[in-house]
C-alpha cells in the first residue's frame, strides 16, 4: 500500500515538474519565439463576474452573462482602434483625399475568470509541494484582474471599476453610469479600453468621459472611410454633408476643447476634404506639437506649410487683382510677351499667329478648359472672350483660389488671339488642386451640355501599379470615358509628370482623349514627362511663361501647360476648318512635325501645321 501511495506522489511530482518546467521554459523564451512566429507580446486581462445592486441590495455575485457582455463590448472598442484600415486609405489618398493612419497596437487581451488554471491539490507529509507548484504557476500565469460593480438606481447609477495590475498602478473608477444595464455596461466597456489606452501618445488628454464619446464618433467615422473608398472606387462622390458632421461632432462638447492627436490628425484631414487647407493645416500643427513623428504628421506638414505660404502670395496677387483698376494696353502687353517667348518661338509659333492673320475669319469655336477656377481681371481679354465660369468644386465661387486656373486659362487666351475662339473655364478643383471624381464628371457634361467642341483638360489622376488602387483607377476611366462619348468632341488631357517611367494620367490615357507629353528646350522629353508610350503628341513643358494676374509674368513646368499649347493650335486648326474631325487634326500635326532626334519626341511646328491646316480648308 505504501508503494503505491510513494508512486502515485511521485507520479503527480513529475507532472508538475513538468508543467511548470514548460511553463517556466515558455515564459522566459517569450521575447526569442513570440516575434519569430510574428506575434507580440500580450496583456492578459480577466473580468470577474460583475456585481449587481440594485434598489440597495445585492442582486447578484455571479453576472457572468453580464461580464460576457462586457467583455464582448470592450473587444469590439479595441478592435475598432486595432482596425486595419490601410486599404481604404490608400484607395482614398490614391483619389487625393489625405487621411490619417491611427490604428493602435493594442496588446490586451479580455477574458471572463473561468478557472484557476493549473491546480495542484497534494499535500505529502505536511509539505505543501503542490501550493509550493501554485504559487510558481501564478506568478508566471499572472493576470491583469478587473472587479466591476454596477449600481443600478431610479434615475442614477453608479459604476465601481477596480483594476489590479501585475505591471502598474491599481486603480479604482467611479463613474456614472445610465439608469439602463446597457448604458451601464457601455461605459464600463469604455472605461476599461480607456485605462489601457490613455498612455498611447495618440490618445493623451481623453479622460474616460471624453474617450468614450471619441470612440463612438470613431466606429462611424470607419464606415464613412470604407463608404468613402467603395465610392472613390466606383467612380462616385464623397458624402461632403457626412464630413462636416463629424466636424461638427469633433468641434462640440465634450471634444471641443481637448489637446488629443487624434482628435486633431482626424480633424486636419476633415478640413481638408472640405477644402479649408487654413484650419487643416492649424490642426495638423496641433498634432505634430504631441505626436511629431507620426507618419501623416511626416507626410504632410511641410507640403501643407508651403502650400500656405503659396496660397498667401497668390492671394495677394489675386486680391491686387481684384482690386486694382483697369490698366488699358496692360493685359495685351502680357499676353504679346507670352506669346513671343523663347518656348514658342522654338516651335516657330509667333510665325504661326502672323499667317493665321491672313486667313479668313474662322468658325465658332468654344473651349472648355477644367482646372481651379478663373479670376476675372480688371481690364477686358482683348480677344478671345472669356466666358462666365461654370462650377463644380467643393467651393462656393467661381474664382481661382489656387493660381493654377489663371495660369492655363491666360496661356490659352494669349495663344488663341481669334474672335472665333470663346473660352469658358470649368472649375473642378479646390484652391489646394484637389478634385473629386464627381466633380470633374459633372464638369465635363455641363460643358457638354453647353455644346463645347474641345475639351482642354491640364490635370489628371496618376494611373497606380497596385492592382489593389488600379481597380479603382479603371472604374474611373470607365465613368470619365462613357462621359466623353459624344459626337464631335475634341479632347485633349495632360499625360502626366510622375516621371518617365510613369504610365499615362487618367483621363489622358483614355482613347478617345489625346494625351499630350511634354518637351525640354533642348527638344529632349521632358524629365517628368510619360512618353513615348500612349503619348502621341509633346509640346513645349518647362520654362513657360504665363501669368496669374495678367500683369506679372511667372514661369512654370508641366504637361498641364503643353496640353495647353497644343489645345490652342487644335482650337485654330478646328476654326480654319470646321469639318476636320479630331484624329485628322492629330494627323496634320504629327506630319508637319520635325524629325525626333534620338529618343526625343518630334518636334512640332506650329507654322507647317497652320499651312496644312489651311490647305485642307480649301480642298
Amino acid at each position: 500500500m505504501f508503494e503505491i501511495v510513494l508512486r502515485l506522489f511521485l507520479l503527480f511530482l513529475c507532472a508538475g515538474a513538468i508543467v511548470v518546467s514548460v511553463q517556466v521554459a515558455l515564459w522566459t523564451t517569450k521575447p526569442w519565439w513570440r516575434p519569430v512566429l510574428g506575434l507580440h507580446e500580450e496583456v492578459s486581462v480577466t473580468i470577474e463576474p460583475v456585481g449587481m445592486i440594485e434598489g440597495g441590495k445585492v442582486k447578484s455575485l455571479e453576472s457572468r452573462p453580464i461580464a460576457s457582455q462586457l467583455i464582448h463590448r470592450v473587444s469590439q472598442i479595441y478592435g475598432a482602434l486595432k482596425k486595419d484600415m490601410g486599404e481604404h486609405y490608400a484607395i482614398l489618398n490614391e483619389a487625393g483625399v489625405s487621411i490619417p493612419s491611427f490604428s493602435v497596437g493594442g496588446r490586451e487581451s479580455f477574458q471572463l475568470v473561468s478557472d484557476t488554471g493549473v491546480n495542484f491539490e497534494v499535500s505529502v507529509f505536511k509539505f505543501d509541494i503542490a501550493g509550493l507548484m501554485n504559487y510558481i504557476h501564478g506568478k508566471l500565469d499572472a493576470r491583469d484582474q478587473i472587479k466591476t460593480m454596477i449600481e443600478i438606481g431610479d434615475t442614477k447609477s453608479r459604476l465601481f471599476l477596480d483594476v489590479s495590475r501585475v505591471n502598474g498602478a491599481d486603480q479604482r473608477l467611479i463613474l456614472d453610469s445610465g439608469p439602463t444595464l446597457n448604458e451601464s455596461i457601455e461605459i464600463a466597456a469604455c472605461a476599461i479600453a480607456h485605462a489601457y489606452r490613455e498612455r498611447d501618445g495618440l490618445f493623451s488628454g481623453l479622460d474616460a468621459h471624453r474617450f468614450c464619446a471619441f470612440h463612438e464618433i470613431l466606429e462611424e467615422f470607419q464606415n464613412f472611410i470604407v463608404q468613402s473608398a467603395n465610392r472613390v472606387r466606383n467612380g462616385g462622390p464623397i458624402n461632403l454633408d457626412e464630413a462636416q458632421s463629424f466636424i461638427d461632432r469633433l468641434e462640440s462638447p465634450p471634444l471641443e476643447e481637448t489637446k488629443t492627436p487624434v482628435v486633431h490628425l482626424i480633424l486636419a484631414s476633415l478640413y481638408r476634404l472640405r477644402g479649408d487647407s487654413d484650419a487643416a493645416l492649424e490642426r495638423l500643427e496641433e498634432a505634430a506639437q504631441r505626436v511629431p513623428d507620426h507618419e501623416f504628421v511626416e507626410a504632410n506638414l511641410d507640403l501643407w506649410r508651403t502650400e500656405k505660404a503659396e496660397r498667401e502670395a497668390d492671394r495677394s496677387e489675386l486680391a491686387a487683382l481684384r482690386d486694382a483698376p483697369p490698366d488699358e494696353g496692360r493685359l495685351a502687353e502680357t499676353y504679346a510677351a507670352i506669346r513671343t517667348q523663347p518656348a514658342l518661338a522654338a516651335i516657330r509659333y509667333p510665325e504661326m499667329l502672323e499667317r493665321l492673320d491672313t486667313l479668313p475669319r474662322g468658325a465658332e469655336v468654344q473651349v472648355a478648359i477644367f482646372s481651379t477656377g478663373f479670376t476675372y481681371p480688371a481690364e477686358p481679354v482683348p480677344k478671345p472672350e472669356i466666358l462666365n465660369a461654370i462650377n463644380t468644386s467643393m467651393e462656393p465661387v467661381s474664382d481661382d483660389l489656387n493660381g493654377h486656373g489663371n495660369m492655363v486659362t491666360h496661356l490659352l487666351a494669349a495663344l488663341t488671339p481669334s474672335e472665333s475662339v470663346k473660352i469658358l473655364p470649368v472649375k473642378v478643383m479646390d484652391k489646394r488642386g484637389a478634385g473629386l471624381t464627381s466633380a470633374i464628371l459633372q464638369g465635363f457634361q455641363e460643358a457638354i451640355g453647353d455644346g463645347r467642341l474641345i475639351f482642354a483638360i491640364p490635370l489628371g489622376q496618376p494611373y497606380s501599379d497596385d492592382p489593389k488602387l488600379r481597380e479603382a483607377v479603371d472604374n474611373t476611366a470607365k465613368i470619365y470615358d462613357s462621359a466623353l462619348d459624344r459626337p464631335g468632341l475634341i479632347a485633349l488631357a495632360a499625360a502626366g509628370n510622375s516621371g518617365r517611367e510613369s504610365q499615362v494620367n487618367v483621363p489622358a490615357r483614355l482613347d478617345r482623349v489625346i494625351a499630350v507629353g511634354g518637351t525640354s528646350v533642348d527638344q529632349e522629353w521632358a524629365p517628368f514627362s510619360p512618353g513615348p508610350e500612349g503619348v502621341p503628341v509633346a509640346g513645349p513643358a518647362t520654362g513657360i511663361l504665363t501669368t496669374i494676374s495678367g500683369e506679372r509674368l511667372r514661369e512654370v513646368n508641366g504637361t498641364s501647360f503643353s496640353a495647353i499649347i497644343v489645345s490652342a493650335l487644335f482650337a485654330l486648326a478646328k476654326s480654319a476648318a470646321p469639318d476636320l474631325t479630331q484624329d485628322a487634326i492629330l494627323q496634320a500635326l504629327q506630319e508637319t512635325s520635325g524629325p525626333a532626334e534620338g529618343d526625343g519626341p518630334a518636334k512640332i511646328d506650329a507654322l507647317a501645321f497652320i499651312d496644312r491646316i489651311a490647305l485642307r480648308a480649301n480642298q
